[in-house]
This record gives C-alpha cells, sequence and structure tokens, in this order.
C-alpha cells in the first residue's frame, strides 16, 4: 500500500495563507498547513491584514513583510503595540519566539517547515516559560564582585532558555540580602534580534501576490 504524502487539486485557497510551492506544483501536504498556521501566527502578533493593498507594495503580502522584518532582526517594526511588549521581559520574550517560529513555518521550501506536532511543542514550551522565574536553577559555577555597596555573588541560571530569549543571571547582594534580575543579552544567532538568512522565502510570499493582482 502507498502512502500519500500530498494531495493534487485544481487551483485554490486563500490569497495570503496558501503555502506558496503550491503555484509551482499544486500539491498540497502537511507541511502547507504548516505555512497557512504560520501566517496566522504572524497575524497574532501583529493584528495586521493577511493582504492589505494600503501597503508598500513589496509588503502587501502580510508573510512578505513578516519574512523581511524578522529575517533583518526588526520584529518590533511590526509588533502589534497592544501587546505591550515592555510590559515585562516574558511578554517580549515570548512575541520574539512566536515570530522565530512563525518564520521558520513560513520557509519557501515545505521540508524545512517544522512539523505540526513540533510548532505545538514550542508553542506550549513558550506558554510555560512564563512560570519560569520560579524554577530557577543556580549553576555549580559562580563568580563574585565586590563594589562600595558591599560584595555581590553572580549566579548562573538555569531556565530553560530557548534561541532567542534574553538569559538571566541572579545577583546575590551579600551585604545588604536582597535579589535584583540582570539580563543578559543572548548571542544566539537564531534570535529574532539578529539577521536571518532566508534566500528564498520573500519572494515565494511574493508570488501569491500576482494571483491577488491579477
Amino acid at each position: 500500500m502507498v502512502e500519500t504524502s500530498h494531495v493534487s487539486t485544481a487551483p485554490q485557497g486563500t490569497p495570503g495563507y496558501l503555502d506558496p510551492q503550491y503555484h509551482q506544483y499544486f500539491h498540497l501536504s502537511d507541511k502547507s498547513d504548516v505555512y497557512s498556521f504560520g501566517v496566522v501566527l504572524v497575524e497574532i502578533i501583529t493584528a495586521q491584514k493577511v493582504v492589505d493593498f494600503s501597503r508598500p507594495h513589496s509588503e502587501v503580502n502580510l508573510a512578505a513583510l513578516a519574512i523581511d522584518r524578522i529575517g533583518r532582526g526588526c520584529v518590533d517594526e511590526i509588533v502589534d503595540p497592544y501587546l505591550e511588549t515592555c510590559r515585562d521581559a516574558w511578554t517580549l520574550s515570548s512575541i520574539h519566539s512566536v515570530a522565530e517560529l512563525a518564520f521558520r513555518c513560513l520557509a519557501f521550501h515545505g521540508d524545512m517547515r517544522p512539523t505540526m506536532m513540533e510548532v505545538a511543542e514550542e508553542l506550549e514550551q513558550i506558554r510555560v516559560s512564563a512560570w519560569a522565574p520560579t524554577m530557577y536553577v543556580l549553576s555549580p559555577s559562580s563568580s563574585s564582585r565586590s563594589s562600595d555597596h558591599g560584595s555581590q555573588k553572580s549566579l548562573g541560571v538555569s531556565v530553560g532558555k530557548k534561541a532567542g530569549v534574553a538569559s538571566r543571571r541572579l545577583i546575590v547582594s551579600q551585604r545588604t540580602d536582597y535579589l535584583t534580575l540582570e539580563e543578559v543579552k543572548d548571542s544566539s544567532p537564531v534570535s529574532v534580534q539578529d539577521p536571518w538568512l532566508s534566500e528564498q522565502s520573500s519572494p515565494s510570499t511574493n508570488s501569491l501576490l500576482g494571483n491577488v493582482v491579477h
């Protein structure tokens, strides 16, 4: 018995959500659904229309706009201001994590996209990370530093950090006996703060535009 990996259909689909490879092969697969879901994720974090002719020509398609901004590490330019990214560290990091996930879902080649199971797992990890601050695990290594106000010890903290989420150091003041958290910028290249290399993603989303305009 031969397992079918895709279906072939006549041209159909909602502009802006349709897998760009469909226009080449007229094949739909599970990874086509992943692409469409990636567009939905972008809608959620941007609150913008999937197709909007009031935007510049190259950005009429929301997927094209998102790929460009996320790929250049400028996701903050398109985030919905009502999400209040500055409210707390988790809100900002979770939005960036969702943006990174959406970027991978919007990859031109289906083989480069995650499976829906992987997408669901990552979204769940992002959700539960809201409680990460209460589950700090001090690493064995630590470094001490002194100041005019007494000595402080910097302890490594493991919070199940994923790419794109800033790591944290727990600062323990031995004199004043209080705790502070210090944000440390993540140097991981897999981050919405760094450029992404995706040479075929942007053209793929623009291929949908022609079908809408004509």
